[in-house]
């Protein structure tokens, strides 16, 4: 083997060294970047879950709260609900019971409106002004007394 290197052979083994050194260089910038993101995404992801985690426990507390909220609302409905049906049943009675009373006295309104249209009114008017004739006399008489 040649062990005399000319300065040629010697320039090509720095410039394919100097190569290398550049592709190594390369690589390893990239594999920093790599291993940077890497570590910016894992920071991120501890802090999503140190600070957003008690906010969704939060949210998971109040929304907890609003459905027993709702499930209260929902049995008083109910119950209001089960209230109404004794309320309309209350009010049928009612009417219904109006409607008798209405019946029974539509008979004796009846019969008085026939009585009052059985009066001959002219008779009536007549027998007061008679009435009236003959009591003048006694008036002016009482007044003539001391």
């Amino acid at each position: 083997m040649n062990t005399e290197t000319t300065p040629e052979r010697t320039e090509e083994l720095l410039a394919a060294i100097l190569k290398t050194q550049k592709k190594t260089a390369r690589r390893a910038g990239i594999t920093t970047f790599a291993h940077a993101l890497l570590i910016l995404v894992l920071l991120a992801v501890i802090a999503g879950g140190i600070f957003i985690a008690p906010r969704v426990m939060e949210i998971a507390d109040r929304a907890k709260n609003v459905l027993g909220e709702a499930e209260t609302l929902i049995a008083e409905v109910r119950e209001i609900s089960g209230n109404t049906g004794t309320m309309v049943e209350n009010a049928n009675t009612v009417i219904s019971e109006a409607g008798a009373m209405i019946e029974q006295n539509t008979g004796a309104v009846t019969e008085a409106v026939q009585k009052l249209n059985g009066v001959d009114f002219e008779k009536l008017n007549e027998a007061i002004r008679n009435l009236n004739d003959a009591v003048a006399p006694l008036g002016a008489l009482a007044r003539n007394l001391p």
